[in-house]
């Protein structure tokens, strides 16, 4: 009840992603506060009566961490919110005080309980501790792990960037023909990072499975990533395969083969544990990429990672 009082709150306030990766200053502008002091590694913000620790790595906001007293549900809310938001706006009185109710609410069940884990965001670890004289919390990226092993990689160098898609999915072919060229050019290219698909084919879709089955057995004759940009365009594997010139018959004898949906029964299993909600789910290294439609956000998530090293 915890997580569905706080998430639907969140949700009515239109939050939909997150300053994780973005500089601290932005996220000071959208709490309404003040920067209070700043490190190499920190920045300390006052918002209302309590402050947050955010920090930082490469200059940019890996973790968020609010104490202030215990009835000043307001300025918590005020600090929550702007952690989970890319609105431009700094956040209202309004928005804060409807929050702060989902926060009383909640206050019995967790009032002197310790820290309540509830992570409440899709990629995000929220901790909650509420004693007689504190409130406080942090948020902080979920670290996923169990990838496994990259089969269909671009690049050289740097942090992976892991795309769980389906060949089918609307959004994920907006990803790759809108944001896929600019991680191409200023990341891939340039030896930033590295990128990774994975599948993930829906079953309300059709010739999603068909179509990720081809992607494999286009890897067979060495073209899956060729196989991959005309994958969105068509709705049969075989129209693929044609349009790229493979051997047919090895193509769709291939395509019957229980080996190869192994393949792309592995990948599904990979996304099922690592909470692949939908298509796409982008992640950098461990962390999930909140707003996988803005490219320059995916490059703060790269260079996140790589100034923590992970």
């Amino acid at each position: 009840m915890n997580r569905t009082l706080l998430t639907a709150a969140l949700s009515v306030l239109g939050v939909a992603a997150a300053q994780v990766a973005y500089p601290a200053s932005n996220y000071a502008r959208l709490t309404g506060g003040t920067a209070a002091s700043a490190t190499a590694s920190t920045t300390s913000v006052r918002v209302g009566g309590g402050t947050v620790t955010v920090t930082t790595a490469g200059g940019l906001a890996a973790r968020f961490a609010y104490s202030g007293p215990t009835d000043d549900t307001a300025s918590a809310a005020r600090a929550l919110i702007a952690t989970e938001t890319d609105m431009d706006a700094p956040v209202t009185a309004a928005q804060a005080k409807q929050l702060a109710g989902a926060f009383d609410k909640i206050r019995a069940q967790v009032l002197g309980k310790g820290p309540v884990p509830l992570g409440f965001a899709d990629g995000l670890d929220f901790t909650l501790d509420w004693t007689a004289s504190r409130l406080t919390f942090t948020v902080a990226p979920h670290e996923y792990t169990g990838f496994g092993a990259d089969r269909y990689v671009l690049g050289k160098g740097g942090p992976v960037i892991r795309e769980f898609s389906d060949f089918q999915c609307p959004y994920c072919r907006e990803l790759h023909d809108d944001v896929f060229p600019a991680l191409q050019r200023d990341l891939i290219g340039k030896g930033l990072a590295r990128f990774s698909y994975r599948h993930f084919p829906l079953s309300f879709h059709q010739n999603a499975m068909p179509l990720a089955l081809g992607g494999e057995c286009a890897a067979q004759q060495g073209k899956f990533w060729a196989y991959h940009d005309v994958a969105f365009t068509v709705t049969s594997p075989v129209t693929a395969a044609k349009q790229l010139g493979l051997n047919l018959t090895t193509f769709q004898t291939c395509l019957k083969d229980p080996a190869v949906q192994a393949l792309v029964k592995a990948d599904m299993k990979v996304g099922d544990a690592v909470d692949v909600q939908g298509t796409p789910s982008l992640y950098v290294g461990p962390f999930k990429v909140q707003n996988w439609t803005d490219a320059a956000s995916i490059g703060n998530y790269v260079k996140l990672v790589t100034a923590l090293g992970k």
